[in-house]
C-alpha cells in the first residue's frame, strides 16, 4: 500500500483561516493529489495492474490532514522497489522456475490470494 498525508501549514494567514475552510482547502488540494496519482497509474502501460492500482486509490479525511492511498497488491513493491522491507530485497534469480527448472529472471504479483 502507498499512502500520501496532505496538510495546508504555513505564515500567519493559513491561521486566520476558520476551520472549516482549513478542511475545505485541504480536501481539495488532496482531491487534486490523488486525481495526480490515478492519471499517473491509467498513463502506465500493462493491461490491468496500473488501472486496478488506480481504481483503489482513495482520499479520506483525518481531522486537519487528506490521506490518499493506493491499497492495491504489489504496488508499493513496483513503486519503491524492496529495499526497506523487512526481509530485505526482492530479486529473481535467487529460486528455481517451477516451469523451466532455471534461475527465475523475473517476478510475479499473485492475482488472487490463495495459498
Amino acid at each position: 500500500m502507498i499512502s500520501l498525508s496532505v496538510n495546508i501549514e504555513g505564515d500567519a494567514r493559513i491561521s486566520l483561516l476558520e476551520p472549516k475552510d482549513l478542511q475545505l482547502l485541504t480536501r481539495h488540494a488532496g482531491t487534486k493529489v490523488q486525481q495526480a496519482v490515478k492519471k499517473n497509474f491509467e498513463s502506465l502501460p500493462g493491461e490491468r495492474f496500473y488501472k486496478d492500482a488506480a481504481e483503489a486509490t482513495r482520499l479520506e479525511m483525518q481531522g486537519d490532514a487528506a490521506l490518499i492511498t493506493v491499497a492495491h497488491q504489489g504496488v508499493r513493491l513496483r513503486w519503491k522497489g524492496s529495499g526497506d522491507l523487512p526481509g530485505g530485497v526482492v530479486k529473481a534469480g535467487k529460486g528455481a522456475s517451477s516451469h523451466t527448472g532455471k534461475p527465475t529472471r523475473l517476478l510475479a504479483i499473485p492475482v488472487k490470494k490463495r495459498m
